[in-house]
Formats: structure tokens, C-alpha cells, sequence
């Protein structure tokens, strides 16, 4: 990008063309979830770790709909120690799919894969495993949309080429779900931080 003004029209063009139904899907799947695991490799595994902060601080203080059943969300990411030990003794393309086995992943969880290209082994192999197990698979992509886009049950594309332009769309999806839900199910939302 040339300038501050072209990347920033760029992210805004890419965000305004996703489907909205599909938006609707990703949040009422995500909303209605016992446990969220998520996935994603470089940007996207920071963006992971950093959504569950904002997923499980945020719609576990100040609101009403978590008093009985707390929200529960993992970066599948987030633990060096075991995603190194499943990459050096496994292979990297199964470390996604080993935890959410390990996890117990199953029937009434989503399983949240970003990727710009859609098209990691291990992102693949975690598709393939959570739909195995039952649970709601749902793609972040952008480029083409790649494998990911067509094995999981609801793909949100992001149409642009650009990592940082699809990694900051994703990041901004899901800012987005949990402040609508942190918004709807605030105990005070005149005092409510978003």
C-alpha cells in the first residue's frame, strides 16, 4: 500500500462486502455455543489468543447471560509447550487436530478457523477433525477461500488478497460478535465498557 488512506480504504471495501446472512449465521452459531475453540496460524493465531481475552473477560463480567453457564473459549494456539511437542513428535499439520480430541471437542461446540488463504494442513486437519466429532465448523478466509471455505458449515469471507487487510477484517468480525453480545446481555449498559 501507498498511503494510510489506501489501506484503510482497502480494509473498509473488503469489510463492506461480506454477506450479512452469513455474518448473522457466524453469530447466532457462536452465541448459542457450549465451547468455542479457535485456530490459526502467525496473525492469525494472534488474533485468536487475543479474541479469547476479549471473548471470555468480556462476556464474563458485566452481564447477565453468563451467571449459570460461564463462557468458555480456547486458542487452540495459545499453549507452546503442547503445540511444539504435537509438531516435533506428530507434525505440524496435526496440532490442531489432536486438541480438539484431546479437548473432548464435540456435538453443540464451534470450532473457529481463521486463514487467509484457507488452505493450512493444520487448519484443513482441524476442519476435517471437528467435523468428525460433530461440531459446528465456521471459516474465516479471505483470498480465494481455499479448502477451509468448502469444509466448513458456515464460511465468512473476507475478498482481498492482502494478509494484514484479512487478518484485520477477521479481528474486526469478531470485536464485533462479542460487543453485541456483551451490548444485549449487559447488567448496565449505560455503565457498560466496550
Amino acid at each position: 500500500m501507498k498511503s494510510f488512506d489506501e489501506y484503510f480504504g482497502a480494509v473498509n471495501f473488503a469489510a463492506a462486502r461480506i454477506n450479512r446472512e452469513i455474518l448473522e449465521q457466524t453469530f447466532k452459531a457462536i452465541d448459542g455455543c457450549a465451547k468455542l475453540y479457535i485456530m490459526g496460524n502467525g496473525g492469525s493465531a494472534a488474533n485468536a489468543d487475543h479474541w479469547v481475552c476479549d471473548y471470555m473477560k468480556g462476556l464474563n463480567e458485566d452481564t447477565n447471560k453468563y451467571d449459570i453457564l460461564t463462557a468458555k473459549a480456547i486458542s487452540l494456539a495459545s499453549n507452546g509447550p503442547l503445540v511444539t511437542a504435537l509438531a516435533n513428535d506428530i507434525g505440524y499439520e496435526h496440532i490442531f487436530a489432536k486438541q480438539l480430541r484431546y479437548y473432548r471437542c464435540q456435538y453443540g461446540d464451534v470450532v473457529l478457523a481463521m486463514s487467509a488463504s484457507g488452505n493450512s494442513p493444520n487448519i484443513i486437519n482441524g476442519i476435517a477433525a471437528a467435523n468428525e466429532l460433530g461440531a459446528t465448523t465456521i471459516a474465516l478466509t479471505g483470498f480465494t477461500g481455499g479448502q477451509a471455505s468448502l469444509m466448513s458449515k458456515i464460511n465468512v469471507h473476507v475478498p482481498s488478497s492482502n494478509y494484514g487487510v484479512v487478518e484485520d477484517v477477521h479481528m474486526m468480525i469478531l470485536h464485533a460478535i462479542s460487543q453485541r453480545i456483551r451490548h444485549r446481555d449487559a447488567l448496565d449498559r449505560e455503565s457498560l465498557k466496550l
